[in-house]
């Protein structure tokens, strides 16, 4: 159980736990959040503080978070016919768990002011890890024409490479593995993509496909202005495009509203509706609300809601998700290495079964759970993330898996006791005769008494060596034997049939 975190060196640092020991300094918004989860995630969120100092208890969070404050700004350039765009970066956390080997990647953007069309062209194109494609011109596909990480003092730390097209053309031919965008290797450094042949303490290996999951919160001036087709945009992620038209057809759209939005607050016809709406899909989630103090305050209005609570519920479904797709990756790779000629492969395969059922059961009891929360809101926000991810489906897919291949393992246990109770039942049988014989003859059927001490142990040698050869050639034709004996007990069959069961012991076997 590495702590990871640990091996991380500058530009990173710990993130110490905001549950301040002074009262006076600990904000309602923590309450507020604290409070709005069951018991059970409390404990996976914040841990137990008198762990700190008796030693019992559940422990401290497994979750460990490490931020850097270097990159202050994203410059983004959108394509050719725009101009650059500068955007606040808010932070750059890395959220490590215990136990479990994922790592998840939070980057908050912020902005003011921006057109619609623009917001949704900027969450349409930054989060990408690296291109689907490239057109004839050699622009990146969906991808923005430039994107930069920029400090506070206005240096460039770090810029896209999408355009170098042979880069990930020559990682995927080489390693069959996508390659990394160079903007998002520089905010994971020191960490390298584990088919890098440069030197890092951490590797890491991309578990999801080129399109980042994110969040979006939009303060609109009018909210009423957003049409049926910018909040298909928003919640499936697809880009911009004309307010009037929807960018799939009707028929498939049809179902939109009651399988991706949360409409508890929002009613356009109705003046004291707050006009909050929540979409969600398998990319991410987003709010579209009004822009006043009540909405965008970072404390007690939505925007605080958003950036916390509903936060966490995003990050939990997601931590979720990651960590049933590595362990459903680690299994495809032991029983690709499966290999049941090889006895040496069977045990390493059994070796790997017994330690990822290990890690199953520590992730089921420590950090599954069906319900996050008990308000509605929140407990219906987790359950829309976690229909639309698809995360039940996959632990019992993860849980069957590991079953059938604990079945294996078991069938297997059980093969090599019956082939060995097989021998044993043979060889003890085969010795039974000699054994009886010996018995009813006496011990003494030769008489060594006047024999010298040297012919003794000349007879003792020749005696244990002779019986070691029969007991393995015994052995060795144990399943002949065995064969033998199964035809000698068979009533319906003939002396001449049972004759040749006899000869076959010594028969050739025709490969």
């Amino acid at each position: 159980m590495a702590r990871h975190w640990q091996m991380l060196g500058l530009p990173w640092r710990k993130v110490e736990d905001e549950f301040v020991r002074d009262p006076a300094h600990f904000q309602e918004r923590h309450y507020r959040e604290f409070v709005s989860f069951l018991p059970h995630v409390q404990h996976f969120l914040y841990g137990e503080a008198y762990e700190r100092e008796a030693g019992r208890g559940y422990g401290e969070s497994p979750i460990h978070v490490v931020r850097r404050d270097d990159v202050r700004f994203v410059r983004i350039t959108l394509d050719d016919a725009t101009s650059a765009i500068e955007l606040d970066v808010a932070r750059v956390d890395l959220f490590f768990f215990h136990d479990v080997d994922v790592v998840l990647l939070n980057v908050e953007i912020a902005a003011r002011r921006l057109p619609l069309s623009v917001a949704q062209d900027i969450m349409f194109r930054l989060g990408r890890a690296y291109p689907a494609g490239w057109d004839e011109q050699g622009r990146a596909l969906h991808c923005a024409r430039h994107v930069e990480w920029v400090s506070a003092t206005g240096e460039i730390l770090a810029a896209s490479d999408f355009e170098k097209r042979e880069r990930y053309l020559a990682g995927v031919c080489r390693n069959r593995s996508a390659e990394i965008a160079a903007h998002w290797e520089f905010l994971l450094a020191p960490m390298v993509p584990h088919q890098s042949k440069e030197t890092g303490g951490l590797r890491y290996r991309h578990l999801e496909d080129y399109r980042i999951p994110g969040m979006g919160f939009f303060a609109m001036s009018d909210p009423g202005a957003v049409t049926r087709a910018d909040y298909v945009r928003l919640g499936l992620n697809t880009g911009p495009g004309p307010s009037e038209g929807l960018p799939y057809s009707d028929a498939y759209l049809a179902r939109f509203e009651a399988d991706h939005c949360h409409d508890r607050f929002y009613a356009p016809e109705r003046e004291s509706a707050s006009g909050m709406r929540l979409t969600c899909s398998a990319w991410g989630l987003t709010m579209v609300t009004g822009a006043s103090p009540a909405a965008v305050d970072p404390e007690r209005g939505l925007l605080g809601e958003f950036r916390h609570r509903y936060f966490l519920l995003f990050v939990l479904a997601r931590f979720h998700k990651a960590a049933l797709l590595m362990q459903a990756d680690r299994l495809a790779l032991a029983a690709n290495a499966l290999d049941i000629n090889d006895r040496r492969s069977v045990g390493r395969f059994a070796q790997d079964m017994r330690l990822a059922m290990e890690s199953f059961l520590r992730f089921s009891h420590r950090y599954w759970f069906h319900q996050a929360s008990n308000q509605t809101q929140a407990s219906e926000i987790f359950s829309l993330l976690t229909s639309k991810l698809g995360t039940e489906r996959l632990y019992e897919d993860v849980r069957q898996a590991l079953g059938a291949m604990s079945a294996y393992l078991d069938s297997e246990s059980l093969r090599r006791q019956s082939r060995f109770f097989l021998q044993l039942t043979v060889v003890t049988i085969c010795f039974m005769v000699g054994a009886i014989t010996a018995t009813f003859l006496g011990m003494n059927v030769l008489d060594f008494a006047g024999t010298t001490h040297l012919e003794k142990i000349l007879a003792v040698t020749f005696v244990f060596t002779g019986v070691v050869l029969l007991t393995a050639y015994t052995v060795m034709k144990s399943r002949r034997l065995a064969g033998f004996i199964d035809s000698l007990s068979d009533e319906r069959l003939s002396f001449l049939a049972k004759a040749q069961a006899f000869l076959s012991i010594w028969r050739r076997e025709e490969r």
